[in-house]
């Protein structure tokens, strides 16, 4: 999370609220003389002499290394970094008075880098917006943050190290896999439709459906339940589900999704991942948050990794303690963003204790920083991780055939795909691509059963198939004609006959299982539909006092029905 200062305070006010002895330091420093006169005159004539461009290089020259370090450091980030920031390696301001300035004269002698620009005038305290909060900051104000930056100085970058060896085994994930998990979850909602139970929530469900898919071997990448938490969050981040009451279905978002490139559709998943507020890595670092954090930034957290990595060598395996080491080193608030590392109270949920504290950054951020990695980044493609011995994950690499993917400026990553073909056999065997075909293959699977992929998915066209197809309204006349324009016309003969003879077959008699509601009169029966969560329920009317309830949705409206105080009598048989 970025710093707003709360007064954008220019160099002339932030010298007026300095006392007269650190004025004179400042002056004796930039070899100024102060004028006599009113203050602020004596301001604006020190002022103006401080925006010498010689004088200020030469001043600069005379810094140590890591005062230049941070002035440079803070002209890279608009002039102004929250303090706690920089404490760890530059150090903080001592709060002097007026007989402590005269006594100590710290411009002279200053204890860190933070002091040597403070006491020399070249940054200033000011408080800072981070989220929620205003807290201290260290700002080089205006004009001079301009002539600072025309000084051309290079803040050091952070450097990741690389790992002597290899790693002995690698865990990494097809950069299409999550994409492939997420086409099968939507064309089960889509063949399904489940509905949301009462009590429950639209993410269980999905993590109950991708479950149900993991059981029948329908997905492609890691079947960890992590995982598929992860992925349902996708779905519900990128918008591809929408609930209408409590039918679940793919939303229109979705069909658009499905037919873009992979490219576009890589990019949707990593910014649902960004901005997804629902879904924290704290889960996957075994940390539970006490209490209620509204200052938490997940978003925010992610971001200032992404940032890391997009500064990284690729196809080189780099260590993922140096990461941590760099987070830790630009930005220790990465979680506790406000500084105040003794106000959070989370609980190890492997060791059940409490933690909190700067001495437990390595278990807290450091542990976050680590999971992104080894479980989002991961799962998205992005990062390939190595392990050792007994370390699940002790390094990583970025391979560079998945850059276009996220880094700006790396190519084209869509280039645009060739007409779509498959074979069709005489058997009813579908054999089409994986690649830019998910939008076809989600069509497909209106009528054709899923058998297995890799680089190609095989489906199968089955009476039982075909069937399925009508009940949701595809009938042979939709089918056929599909299947001649994915196949370029190459579907053979005997599966035509047999898709017309089945077609002839089908859709002439429906027969569906329901139940009857009944009631005493017709004023409790308007009641019922009146109610706006019950209504959805009662779809199928017979008379004033009837109606018929779908056999799938009679439980859960008996539930809601027990839950508003009224009871009802079920009639078994033909009582």
């Amino acid at each position: 999370m970025e710093a707003r200062s709360n007064r954008l305070q220019d160099l002339y006010r932030a010298l007026y609220e300095h006392p007269d002895e650190l004025l004179q330091g400042i002056a004796s420093t930039w070899q100024l003389e102060i004028v006599e006169g009113n203050r602020e005159l004596r301001v604006r004539h020190l002022a103006e002499g401080m925006q010498d461009s010689q004088r200020l290089r030469k001043l600069t020259d005379h810094l140590s290394d890591g005062a230049r370090m941070l002035l440079a450091k803070l002209a890279s980030q608009g002039g102004l970094v929250p303090a706690h920031r920089l404490a760890g390696d530059y150090g903080t301001v001592r709060r002097l008075g007026p007989s402590a300035l005269r006594r100590e004269a710290p411009w002279e002698s200053p204890q860190n880098p933070v002091e040597e620009l403070y006491y020399r005038g070249l940054a200033y305290r000011t408080y800072a917006d981070v989220g929620r909060s205003a807290i201290e900051g260290l700002q080089i104000p205006e004009p001079l943050l301009t002539r600072v930056r025309d000084l051309g100085l290079e803040p050091t970058r952070v450097a990741l190290e690389p790992v002597a060896q290899p790693p002995q085994e690698v865990l990494c994930d097809d950069a299409a896999t999550a994409q492939e998990d997420l086409l099968a979850l939507l064309v089960h909602l889509r063949n399904q439709a489940p509905r949301i139970p009462v009590g429950g929530d639209l993410g269980q469900l999905l993590v109950e459906a991708l479950i149900g898919l993991r059981e029948r071997g329908r997905l492609l990448g890691e079947w960890g339940e992590q995982r598929l938490s992860f992925l349902a969050a996708l779905a519900l981040g990128a918008d591809l589900v929408v609930a209408r009451g409590k039918a679940v279905a793919p939303s229109p978002r979705a069909r658009a999704w499905l037919r873009a490139g992979e490219g576009e559709r890589y990019r949707a998943l990593l910014q649902a991942w960004r901005r997804q507020a629902r879904w924290d890595e704290l889960r996957l670092a075994n940390l539970a948050l006490v209490g209620d954090q509204q200052d938490y930034d997940a978003p925010g957290a992610r971001s200032v990794v992404l940032g890391l990595l997009a500064r990284a060598p690729v196809d080189t395996w780099l260590s993922l303690a140096s990461l941590v080491q760099a987070v830790k080193r630009t930005r220790p608030d990465l979680l506790r963003t406000d500084g105040d590392y003794d106000a959070w109270q989370l609980r190890d949920t492997d060791r059940d204790q409490l933690v909190s504290g700067y001495a437990q950054w390595d278990r807290i951020e450091g542990a976050v920083v680590a999971v992104m990695l080894s479980g989002p980044l991961r799962w998205l493609g992005i990062v390939e991780i190595g392990s050792d011995d007994d370390s699940p994950a002790t390094s990583f690499r970025l391979p560079s055939g998945r850059l276009p993917r996220w880094r700006r400026g790396q190519g084209d990553p869509d280039p645009t795909p060739g007409p779509t073909l498959c074979q069709v056999s005489e058997d009813g065997t579908v054999r089409i691509t994986s690649r830019d075909t998910c939008y076809t293959r989600y069509q497909l699977e209106r009528f054709a059963a899923w058998e297995g992929q890799d680089a190609v998915a095989q489906y199968r066209i089955t009476e039982g198939s075909v069937a399925a197809g009508y009940r949701a309204g595809v009938k042979t006349a939709h089918m056929i004609p599909f299947l001649q324009r994915i196949s370029g016309g190459n579907v053979p003969q005997p599966l035509l006959a047999r898709l017309l003879a089945w077609g002839g077959r089908l859709g002439r008699v429906w027969a569906r299982r329901t139940i009857v509601l009944e009631t005493v009169d017709k004023a409790t029966m308007r009641e019922l539909r009146a109610d706006p969560e019950i209504k959805p329920y009662l779809d199928l009317p017979v008379d004033g006092t009837h109606h018929l309830v779908r056999e799938r949705d009679a439980d859960e409206l008996l539930n809601m029905l027990r839950a508003r105080g009224i009871w009802v009598q079920v009639i078994e048989g033909d009582e």
